[in-house]
């Protein structure tokens, strides 16, 4: 057998294969590469063995996938070995375009865009893996998921994404998207807890203390402010539709009024502070004049003492 620079391109190929089966990757690549060079018979299956170690090494890069499913695009057989497993053609392609769709959703900054981008990969899983395993991931991590599976925590995420994005906006309606993400969270198996106490803060609905506005949205339209109510106080408020006492006896505040007085008792705080730095600033002052004196009276004691020794 040749060595080195003296092996042909199948030869450099078989090599390869060797190397793929001792999951030595990136070298695996190289040699692949190095057989190409050399004309290898087996080129097509060459450059999709090369992608899909390019996807493995980064299994979050969109462009990774459709450069396998572009190298898949080109090969003409039904299936075929990657080391010690089996890949059907069609059905790696199918997720290849799904995973590359799904990464670059996720990666958008605008949030209504990622939300519904996410939910449309969601669908395209669903309908294009369904309950067959995500092979590339299986390979890789050796982690089991099937599409269904991942296609539900793909639209609880998106719910998610929704809900915050119109939370200041339409609070009932971001209380609905997180209705839906609990309701896929849970068709995984998930508590759901984190949805069910956001829906319940987005749809709670109170009538502030100070104005009597009715407001929905706790922790953004309206929040607690701590106060001691009187019992009296407390008994009328039972019978109003919108409370505006808490359990706890805090007070419900919109978020005017609220912004409104914090932002005035920090006026208020912001000017005793600089009254207080001030009159510390005035007292240093006082305090370095008379430190200054001091050391005047001492440099004069100083030069008498020499004076009357002398």
């Amino acid at each position: 057998m040749a060595f080195g620079l003296f092996k042909d391109g199948e030869e450099l190929f078989d090599s390869a294969l060797e190397e793929i089966k001792r999951k030595e990757y990136d070298k695996a690549q190289k040699t692949l590469n190095k057989a190409l060079d050399k004309n290898t018979k087996n080129a097509d299956i060459a450059r999709v063995y090369i992608a899909f170690i390019s996807v493995g090494n980064d299994l979050n890069s969109p462009g990774a996938y459709d450069g396998l499913k572009n190298r898949l695009e080109g090969l003409k057989q039904d299936s075929f070995q990657f080391g010690l497993a089996t890949f059907d053609t069609e059905m790696l392609k199918k997720e290849c375009a799904c995973m590359s769709a799904c990464i670059s959703a996720r990666n958008m900054s605008d949030s209504s865009a990622k939300g519904n981008a996410l939910m449309e990969a969601a669908r395209n899983l669903m309908a294009a893996i369904g309950n067959n395993n995500l092979r590339i991931n299986e390979y890789y991590t050796g982690n089991a998921i099937t599409g269904t599976r991942m296609a539900t925590g793909l639209m609880a995420e998106a719910n998610e994404i929704l809900a915050d994005d119109i939370f200041e906006s339409d609070p009932q309606k971001a209380a609905e998207y997180q209705q839906q993400a609990y309701n896929f969270r849970r068709q995984n198996g998930e508590s759901g807890e984190a949805n069910l106490r956001k829906m319940q803060q987005y749809s709670k609905a109170c009538t502030c203390w100070i104005c009597g506005r009715q407001v929905v949205g706790e922790g953004l339209h309206f929040f607690l402010m701590s106060a001691n109510p009187s019992p009296q106080q407390v008994e009328k408020d039972k019978g109003e539709i919108q409370h505006s006492i808490s359990e706890s006896r805090d007070l419900y505040v919109c978020r005017a009024c609220y912004t409104a007085i914090s932002r005035r008792a920090d006026a208020i705080a912001n000017g005793y502070y600089d009254k207080a730095l001030d009159q510390m600033r005035a007292g240093d002052a006082a305090l370095q004049a008379q430190i200054l004196a001091m050391d005047a009276r001492i440099t004069r004691l100083q030069t008498q003492i020499s004076f009357m020794r002398n």
